[in-house]
């Protein structure tokens, strides 16, 4: 390549097998100008034939190339990185919480050393801890993840261009990592216990009698109690399938044990002494 004031002499050579050329002294830039096919070349020289190893014939040729789009193309393209500097800090670094567990923002350098930054690395430091992560592309922003809940951490950033990693930002403010909350169980209400009395009932063909348990609608959950009114013993034999399980004769002026009703539906039973003609229902809600 040769500089001519504004626009500079590029060598390309051609080969029968190539039909866009390369470049004879930078292959990565050759490649560059001949895929650009947006941009025109004027100038050409007539080929210049001539035989090499194998009878390969091939030819060379000059174009003149504006030297504005050479440099452009160059640069973006890692040739002229060589001449690159690091690019200047980010600035600007701050930190919030989300993302997954933070997220961390930053204002790309004003100076990029003449060289495109294509990556960033974020360094999280803590008194318990530190962690890193990696982002190629130019973002200007990350999730963060790895922390450890319950500590401060601050957060500094480094931008890689060809010319290799800048100086660390200015560390960000400090941002606390909450501890992961242990969930609240819900609040359950205590079972209700409802009460079936048995009493003397003179329209019972036996003369006794059940009540509809008391204290409301009966709900999954809710206990029985049959509180023995009567000079008589009494029991409960279920006649429902998926009732609970039969109790024991209970005497004259005693209460039952509680007995847990577990599923919906509707129950029926009778005394286990007095047999069928003695007989009650409980409706169970969900």
């Amino acid at each position: 390549m040769e500089l001519l004031g504004a626009r500079a002499q590029v060598h390309i050579e051609n080969r029968p097998h190539d039909g866009y050329g390369i470049m004879r002294r930078s292959g990565k830039l050759g490649g560059c100008l001949c895929n650009h096919r947006g941009y025109s070349f004027s100038g050409r020289v007539s080929p210049e034939p001539r035989k090499e190893e194998g009878n390969m014939n091939r030819s060379r040729r000059w174009l003149t190339v504006p030297l504005a789009i050479v440099a452009a193309l160059a640069t973006a393209h890692g040739v002229l990185g060589a001449t690159a500097t690091t690019a200047g800090p980010p600035t600007d670094v701050t930190a919030a919480l989300g993302g997954p567990q933070a997220t961390v923002s930053w204002t790309p350098a004003a100076n990029n050393g003449g060289s495109m930054v294509w990556a960033n690395a974020i360094y999280a430091f803590s008194y318990t801890g530190t962690s890193q992560e990696l982002v190629t592309g130019n973002p200007t922003n990350i999730g963060i993840s790895g922390l450890t809940p319950g500590n401060w951490y601050t957060f500094t950033v480094t931008g890689f261009n060809s010319a290799g990693w800048s100086t660390w930002a200015n560390w960000s403010p400090w941002l606390f990592i909450p501890a992961t909350p242990t969930p609240t169980p819900s609040p359950t209400s205590a079972p209700v216990t409802h009460s079936v009395a048995v009493i003397i009932d003179p329209t019972a063909q036996v003369g006794f009698g059940f009540t509809t348990p008391d204290g409301g609608p009966v709900h999954v959950g809710d206990r029985i109690v049959w509180v023995n009114q009567t000079s008589a013993p009494h029991g409960v034999t279920w006649d429902t399938t998926g009732s609970p399980a039969n109790g024991p004769i209970f005497g004259a002026g005693t209460t039952t044990a509680p007995i847990v009703m577990t599923s919906a539906g509707t129950f029926h039973y009778h005394c286990t002494v007095h047999g069928p003609s003695m007989a009650g229902t409980i409706t169970v809600l969900s």
